[in-house]
Order: structure tokens, then sequence, then C-alpha cells
């Protein structure tokens, strides 16, 4: 007892909570020990509390679905095609028909739609094309995007800078059977329940040269 009277003052504000003292020195040095402990311990509970929130934050790192992604609504669904495939050095003309989908894909955030194309086997067209990929738009560049990928080898990259009433117009780039061409898509909405494509590749002669051409029918109808 007489040794812990002697401790200097500044020595009892480190004492123990679990130190028993008597004497008003030693019961202010217990409460301003465990108001100390107990104030660091709240304080770490704050910083935890305003922690959590903030991962949660920053994990997602999603932006907000762009607006102009509203207007590809109107693709959503399944679509009966019947169309045409122009004269090739390797093919002669020929008709197609089959179908096309399109559905936002929840995997990728509903950024995108999933598209399928896929025409039926005929005598005509022993070859039918499947092909699938995304269509979406792109913050960024202002643009919408379509990239479809082909069964047996090829692909076609495109943009388009706006979806009107009338429809969009991409321009980009495909590749199929070892060849490299510049296309482009125009799809015309004609009403909200079917819609034109055609793509024109650019030849070897510089000129923009017809190579499909399809009419689409929402749901057959």
């Amino acid at each position: 007892m007489a040794d812990a009277q002697k401790m200097p003052p500044s020595s009892a504000k480190i004492l123990p909570a679990c130190v028993r003292s008597t004497g008003k020195t030693g019961a202010l040095a217990l409460i301003l020990t465990s108001a100390l402990l107990l104030g660091g311990g709240l304080a770490r509970r704050a910083q935890a509390a305003d922690a959590v929130p903030a991962a949660k934050t920053s994990s997602s790192g999603r932006p907000p679905l762009p607006v102009e992604l509203k207007r590809l609504d109107y693709f959503r669904g399944t679509w009966i095609c019947t169309g045409v495939v122009e004269p090739t050095g390797t093919a002669p003309a020929h008709l197609t028909k089959g179908k096309a989908t399109y559905k936002w894909d929840s995997a990728m955030g509903g950024f995108f739609q999933l598209v399928t194309n896929q025409d039926d086997r005929t005598k005509e067209d022993p070859v039918p094309r499947l092909a699938r990929g995304y269509l979406g738009y792109e913050e960024q560049t202002k643009e919408y995007t379509l990239a479809l990928f082909f069964v047996g080898g090829g692909r076609m990259t495109a943009a388009a800078p706006s979806f009107t009433d009338e429809g969009l117009k991409f321009v980009g780039d495909s590749t199929q059977h070892g060849g490299h061409m510049r296309v482009e898509q125009v799809i015309t909405r004609k009403t909200d329940t079917e819609y034109l494509s055609e793509v024109d590749g650019l030849g070897a002669d510089g000129k923009m040269t017809k190579l499909f051409h399809e009419k689409c029918v929402k749901n057959g109808k």
C-alpha cells in the first residue's frame, strides 16, 4: 500500500483495470483506465462499422445500365426469318429460313442481349447458318455494339452510332473462310413485329456488294 502511494501520478493512469485500489487516487485510476479501454473499443467498433458499407460498395464496381439499352427491348423475343444469300464465287444464290432469338443475359448483368441466329437445313441450304453473340451498348464510345460468332469459324464485329425509329446501321469487319471483309448491316424497323436486315460487303473493286438480306417477323406472326 505504501509502495502504491509512492508511484508517480503518471503511473497511476496506466494501471490495469483488474488492479484493486483503495482511496481516491486508486479509484480515480480505475475509472480513468476503464474509460480509456471502453473508449478505445467503441472507436474500433465505429471504424469497423464504417468500413463494411464501403467494402460492399467497392466490391460491386458496376456502373448503372445505360438508358440506351431500353431501345433494344424491341428485339427481345423470337423472330421467324426468311432470306436470300447472294451468289458468290464458290456457291450459287439460295433461300434461307430460320429463326433469330434475343434475350437479356442475366449472367452479363443485363448489359447485353444474347443473340442466336439459326437457319433450317434444307436441300437449297445444306450448311445452314448458326451464329451466337451479343448485342449491347458501349457507354464509353456511345455506340450500339454487335459481335457474332459462326459455327465452323468466322465472326462479325460491328458498331452503330444510334438506334432511331427507322433502325440501326452497323459498320464493322467480318472474317469467314480465311477471308477478311469490311461489312455493313442495316436493320430497318418496319413495324413493332417486323424488321428487314441487309448485309453488304466491300468487294475487291472497292464497292459495297449485297451479300445477304432477310425479313424477320416476331413470333412468326
